[in-house]
């Protein structure tokens, strides 16, 4: 038995994975973070999504946004983020998990996750307008005006941060769908 059919049918392996997984983007989200744009400094790329992309691949139903629910949780405990930051947070990737495990659940071909990843980080894009609109607002107490100035850098950042996390699962999606379907078929 692989570890895809152990995490199928063992639900306290899956939880342990769950929690690995959130611990991981944790540690990756607060340990590889870089600027992007030189003229938008507080934008900061992190890949911390590529354990929670994973977790949406490799575990049944919707174990990739129980992950970003532990990473959001333990990032809250540990360094006490804002919850501002953390809603949003939570709120943007949980749009991008939460359509992309619902688009590649049917079919794990490589082209369904190229689909996948590109409706998931249009949805994302389009959905940092208004979350943007609303937490910048209350957080921070800024116009609708300096809000709508920031948003030509937000949305493709959004897009980016998807793309980038894809890319970097994307040499290994075939391996991880060839042994995952080779536990089943044995």
């Amino acid at each position: 038995m692989n570890i895809f059919e152990k995490a199928k049918t063992h639900k306290a392996f899956r939880m342990v994975l769950i929690a690995e997984f959130g611990a991981l983007s944790l540690l990756l989200a607060k340990f590889t973070r870089f600027p992007i744009f030189p003229s938008a400094p507080f934008l900061k790329m992190e890949l911390g999504e590529i354990p929670l992309l994973l977790a949406a691949i490799v575990l049944p139903g919707f174990c990739g946004l129980t992950a970003l629910t532990v990473k959001e949780l333990l990032s809250f405990l540990i360094f006490g983020t804002n919850l501002y930051g953390l809603t949003a947070d939570f709120l943007a990737c949980g749009c991008f998990i939460l359509v992309f495990t619902l688009l590649r659940r049917e079919n794990c071909s490589f082209r369904n996750f190229a689909f996948a990843v590109g409706a998931a980080s249009t949805a994302r894009m389009l959905f940092s307008i208004p979350l943007n609109l609303v937490i910048l607002q209350l957080q921070y107490g800024s116009s609708i005006e300096t809000i709508w100035a920031q948003i030509p850098f937000i949305v493709p950042f959004n897009g980016l941060k998807c793309l980038l996390d894809a890319a970097c699962l994307a040499p290994l999606y075939r391996r991880f769908m060839a042994t995952a379907h080779s536990g089943s078929a044995a």
